[in-house]
C-alpha cells in the first residue's frame, strides 16, 4: 500500500504512524511524482480532508499551487479527445469527496475545477471527428459520413449532425482528398451534401439553412475553389463528377449572401 492509503482511515491510526505516512505524503505529493491522474486527485481528496481536520502542516495556498502544477505536467502535450476523456475518467475515479463533511471538499473541489477548465479549454479545440473524416476521405469512408453525423460527441451531448463540419476542416485537404475517390464515391459525396445542405429527411427541398449549417459555407467556398481549378484540368466522367459537387456547393452557398 501506498503511504496515502493509509491516510483514508487516519482516524485510525497512532500518532506515530499518522505522522509517518503523512510526511511520507505530502513529500512525494510536493516532488511532483505523481504518475497519473487518477493518484494525484487520490492525494489530493485525502490533503483536503486533512487540511480540514487541521491536521496538516502546510497551507491551503500551497497545496493548490502544486497541484495546478501536478496537473498541468500530466496534462502536458495531450489535445486530442481521446487523451482528454481519458484524463477526465481519471480525474472522477481519483476524486474520492466526504459526503458527510461538505467543506472537508474544498481544496479538492479548486483542484477538480483547474482541471475542468483546462479540460474545457482543450475539447473545445479538438478535431471534430467528421472534420477530420472530411480530411481523410477514403473510398470505404466515404460511405459513412452520413452515419457518422449521428453520433454523439463526446461531453457535448448532442449529435455531430447538430455541429459545424467544415468550419474546422482544412480546406487544402478536404479537397485533396475529395479529389482522390472514384467517380462513384464522389458521387456518394455529393449525395452526402445534398443530404445536409439541400434536402430534409422528408425530400423537400431546405429553405433556410441552420447556424451550424451556415458556418459551414466559408470553407466550402474555398474547397469549391480548389475543386474547380482541378476540375478544368480533368475530362470526361472525372470531370463530370468534379462539377457536380462544384455546382451544387454553388448553390448551397447561393442561400445565403
Amino acid at each position: 500500500m501506498n503511504s496515502w492509503d493509509y491516510l483514508y482511515d487516519y482516524w485510525r491510526l497512532d500518532n506515530e504512524e499518522y505522522e509517518k505516512h503523512y510526511e511520507e505524503t505530502v513529500r512525494y505529493y510536493f516532488a511532483d511524482k505523481s504518475v497519473d491522474l487518477k493518484e494525484l486527485f487520490v492525494i489530493i481528496s485525502i490533503l483536503s480532508v486533512l487540511y480540514s481536520d487541521n491536521l496538516i502542516h502546510v497551507s491551503e495556498e500551497d497545496i493548490i499551487a502544486q497541484g495546478k502544477h501536478s496537473i498541468d505536467r500530466l496534462m502536458e502535450g495531450i489535445n486530442d479527445m481521446e487523451g482528454l476523456l481519458n484524463c477526465s475518467s481519471k480525474v472522477h475515479a481519483g476524486a474520492r469527496r466526504n459526503h458527510s463533511n461538505i467543506g472537508s471538499d474544498r481544496i479538492l473541489n479548486v483542484l477538480v475545477a483547474y482541471f475542468q477548465k483546462l479540460f474545457e479549454q482543450r475539447f473545445e479545440k479538438c478535431p471534430n471527428k467528421v472534420s477530420a473524416m472530411l480530411e481523410n476521405l477514403t473510398d470505404e469512408t466515404c460511405e459513412r459520413l452520413n452515419l457518422a453525423l449521428n453520433d454523439v460527441v463526446p461531453v457535448k451531448q448532442r449529435l455531430y449532425r447538430d455541429t459545424s463540419i467544415f468550419q474546422e476542416a482544412d480546406a487544402d485537404k478536404v479537397s485533396k482528398s475529395i479529389l482522390g475517390l472514384s467517380n462513384e464515391s464522389r458521387n456518394t459525396f455529393l449525395h452526402f451534401l445534398q443530404s445536409r445542405y439541400k434536402y430534409t429527411s422528408y425530400g423537400t427541398e431546405i429553405e433556410y439553412l441552420n447556424e451550424c449549417c451556415q458556418s459551414d459555407l466559408p470553407q466550402l467556398k474555398l474547397i469549391n475553389e480548389k475543386l474547380k481549378t482541378e476540375a478544368a484540368t480533368r475530362r470526361l466522367i472525372e470531370k463530370y463528377s468534379i462539377e457536380k459537387i462544384t455546382n451544387l456547393i454553388d448553390e448551397i452557398t447561393a442561400k445565403v449572401k
